[in-house]
């Protein structure tokens, strides 16, 4: 699959409510976050700010896949996958502040260890809620993303409706979605994506698409 194609595509998407800003600026931090799994750990998170234009900024939030194969946070501590680097770069191209979340940190998780791996979703869902408390991050236009993993676990936020209907749009690139809630009519735009040389066959997504819409999605 072209992962920097799927990249733009969904950065173009975004595009409505963005113009173009030029390099970022970026801190991480290490916040204590909660999920049925391990409980309260420390996960490191790294907020990108556009280095102009008018605040505050809306708010991609990004989940890595299982291979973190892209950048280190800034500071060292941390790391995300290619897909959140290059969404990083294509978000603060168009005006988006762009947060990256190291779900994996401090657990000793390998790639194909799945059954390990932490409810990402309910990590990105604890720092949107508390954006109202960075005045240039705009906690009104906050949007939810992933490759494979985190594709799948931006599709966890379907099992509740509040849950999903809190974030101004969903985009899931390359999620498995062999299982999904029972489809009811969602108001927040879902995008899913997938590509033509995939390690997930796309019907299952299809299925999920075409249900979720037969319901008024």
């Amino acid at each position: 699959m072209n992962k920097k194609l799927l990249i733009s595509g969904i950065a173009n998407l975004m595009f409505i409510l963005g113009s173009q800003f030029s390099q970022a600026e970026s801190s991480t931090k290490i916040l204590k976050l909660n999920e049925p799994r391990y409980k309260w750990a420390e996960v490191p998170v790294e907020f990108n700010y556009p280095s102009n234009g008018s605040k505050p900024f809306p708010v991609i939030i990004s989940i890595h896949g299982s291979t973190q194969d892209g950048k280190k946070f800034t500071g060292g501590v941390g790391k995300t996958d290619v897909y959140t680097t290059r969404l990083i770069e294509a978000g603060l191209q168009r005006g988006y502040a762009v947060i990256a979340i190291d779900a994996f940190y401090g657990k000793k998780i390998k790639p194909n260890d799945k059954r390990k791996f932490p409810d990402a979703n309910r990590y990105a869902r604890s720092i949107r809620d508390t954006l109202f408390n960075y005045p240039d991050l705009d906690s009104r236009r906050v949007f939810l993303t992933g490759f494979s993993y985190g594709g799948h676990s931006v599709l966890d936020e379907l099992y509740s409706e509040s849950s999903a209907s809190s974030w101004t749009a969903l985009a899931a690139a390359e999620p498995d979605c062999n299982i999904f809630p029972e489809p009811y009519g969602l108001k927040t735009p879902l995008l899913i994506s997938k590509g033509e040389v995939s390690h997930y066959p796309p019907k299952p997504c299809q299925i999920l698409g075409n249900l979720f819409n037969d319901e008024g999605s």
